[in-house]
């Protein structure tokens, strides 16, 4: 039991840190980084700590570096750089790799694998927002290519400014096989990881809706559709993890 306490502080702690601070600039972070630490170590006056709130010295963080520098490592129940947890079959380089296609593990591309495999385990959507050219798109690709092919199929979808929701509904429905009447989904035994890259490209509407992005967004708040012909309910099973791919910019 004390163990299980010990692991569920860190879990705390580490999901604070990506749940409250995962969406600041650079220089916002340091900024976090240095008010955290006053915080979980009682040392901010103006927020005091609570009696009943203890970690004890090797479940503060390291001096060196940020928080977002450092995961847990259940296996010890220490922080660790993110390069020393990530899975380094991802970091091997096929002999016959493209230059092009390879994937140097840093900081940054460990964070995005762990989270990937952590959303992808627990099937939760996730979506990766940055500037152009930070490596989104081909980590995300790279990392769902590698998945086993006897239980997941990929669906890949570019979004353009012409893309409509009619056009999204039919690529998703196109990895869908009917299980029944009103529900599909991929083959019996496997599940379907739908990656939408540019998410914010779908030319907006006269009111600033983007259809296809609503239809998503139907899909994930309700896990259905209907039919374009006699508009009764779809229900889409086993379809996980969607993962989107938003540049920089506001929707």
């Amino acid at each position: 039991m004390a163990q299980s306490s010990v692991w569920l502080q860190y879990c705390f702690v580490f999901a604070v840190v990506w749940s409250l601070g995962s969406t600041l600039t650079q220089e916002s972070k340091e900024k976090f980084d240095v008010f955290f630490r006053q915080l979980i170590t009682g040392n901010n006056k103006d927020y005091p700590k609570p009696k009943s709130f203890k970690l004890n010295k090797s479940q503060l963080f390291p001096e060196k570096g940020t928080v977002f520098d450092y995961v847990c490592d259940k296996r010890t129940n220490q922080w660790v750089f993110w390069l020393d947890i990530i899975d380094r079959e991802y970091a091997k380089i096929p002999p016959t790799a493209k230059v092009s296609e390879l994937i140097i593990l840093t900081d940054e591309t460990s964070r995005q694998m762990y989270f990937l495999k952590m959303f992808l385990n627990n099937e939760i959507p996730v979506m990766f927002l940055g500037p152009t050219g930070t490596g989104k798109s081909a980590i995300t690709l790279s990392y769902i290519m590698q998945l086993p092919k006897d239980k997941f199929i990929a669906n890949v979808i570019n979004f353009s400014a012409r893309t409509t929701a009619n056009q999204t509904q039919d690529i998703v429905m196109s990895k869908c096989d009917r299980r029944k009447k009103g529900l599909f989904g991929p083959p019996v035994g496997k599940k379907c990881v739908v990656f939408v890259d540019d998410l914010s490209m779908p030319q907006k509407e006269i009111y600033g809706a983007q259809p296809p992005i609503e239809l998503l967004r139907q899909w994930i708040d309700h896990g259905n559709w209907y039919d374009k012909k006699d508009t009764s309910v779809i229900q889409l099973i086993d379809m996980v993890s969607r993962m989107y791919n938003l540049q920089n910019k506001c929707m």
